[in-house]
């Protein structure tokens, strides 16, 4: 089973399908060509993979929470930069992790943007508290 893990920077969004190999080509099952690293799972481990990301969704819902108080309060540059900032380290961390360690590289890739995004929004409401 091949699958291919597609990262976007801008939006942070990780695309996971399952694809063919034509030759040396991987192509959508539609016929679509992609370029991307392709990578081989255990299909039998899919299960708890698909756990392991599903655990690490209270994390967007704490980082819309965030953004939605600062974006509330105008700090709209703030909300922008953090966002960036996360969805370049997810990608970066898809790109490092996905290789070695599959889909699961993947879900703390994306954990690990998500994280940062909350830690760096939170400071930044801690610091507004005491100025």
């Amino acid at each position: 089973v091949r699958v291919c893990a597609a990262g976007n920077i801008l939006s942070g969004e990780v695309v996971v399908s399952r694809l063919e190999m034509v030759g040396d080509k991987v192509v959508y099952p539609q016929g679509t060509l992609i370029l991307a690293q392709s990578i081989t799972v255990d299909p039998d481990s899919n299960q708890s993979d698909l756990a392991l990301m599903a655990f690490f969704y209270f994390l967007p819902a704490a980082t819309n929470a965030l953004q939605g108080f600062f974006r509330g309060m105008g700090r709209m540059k703030m909300v922008a930069f953090n966002t960036f900032l996360q969805a370049s380290l997810r990608t970066v961390f898809t790109y490092i992790l996905a290789p070695e360690y599959g889909i699961r590289g993947i879900a703390v890739s994306c954990a690990i943007g998500w994280s940062v995004m909350i830690l760096a929004m939170v400071f930044e409401k801690f610091r507004l508290n005491n100025t």
